[in-house]
């Protein structure tokens, strides 16, 4: 199932074998992504005992309205995690939120934006596109990055191609687009058919 990391975050998480299946043993609150190829881990969530990991490997079913494991015993705590997954939550950065720099032939990396969702498939759960965003003045500049063109996930941020192409949204307030309608008459109409308003 394709999905994007702002719908499946708080998703319920249930148990199979819990004494009631019918209640949710956690929710999900983050993913633990390895920045050497983008493929998810472990599910980072939140359930009586605190914050727990959730192997992917002890995912049974993923779907559009919950996750299901088997056994409650199948969260825990960071600690007790594999040395695989230890390994892999040391060197653990921020995706969502990350700041997004192309590199060009020099070298150096220029800030285009900043993550602000992802997509990933729930079946072989690794990221498959980056949305960004970037803001200059009145306009929003919105990059959506597939993951070939994705060159290093990093602390400083997520490194890509330079050669992108992107969508122009212009975001104005109501105010704005008022002020604007006011000086351009009826020919403005046109213009503001593709618009997004922030009301």
């Amino acid at each position: 199932m394709l999905t994007t990391f702002a719908s499946e975050r708080q998703k319920i998480i249930f148990a199979k074998n819990s004494k009631d299946s019918n209640i949710p043993v956690a929710s999900v609150v983050d993913f633990v992504i390895d920045p050497e190829n983008g493929s998810f881990r472990a599910v980072w969530s939140v359930c009586s005992s605190g914050l727990k990991l959730l192997p992917i490997e002890s995912i049974l079913r993923w779907d559009k309205s919950e996750i299901v494991i088997a056994n409650e015993k199948d969260l825990i705590f960071a600690e007790k995690a594999s040395s695989k997954l230890q390994n892999i939550l040391k060197k653990e950065v921020r995706v969502v939120g990350a700041d997004v720099f192309v590199k060009n032939s020099q070298g150096r990396g220029k800030r285009i934006g900043r993550v602000w969702n992802l997509v990933f498939d729930t079946i072989s759960p690794k990221i498959l596109s980056l949305h960004v965003r970037g803001i200059f003045g009145i306009f929003w500049k919105k990059r959506i990055i597939p993951s070939s063109q994705i060159l290093k996930i990093s602390k400083v941020g997520i490194f890509v191609m330079d050669n992108l192409k992107h969508e122009k949204i212009w975001k104005f307030s109501e105010r704005k687009k008022n002020k604007i309608m006011m000086k351009g008459g009826e020919n403005t109409t046109e213009i503001f058919r593709n618009i997004e308003f922030d009301g």
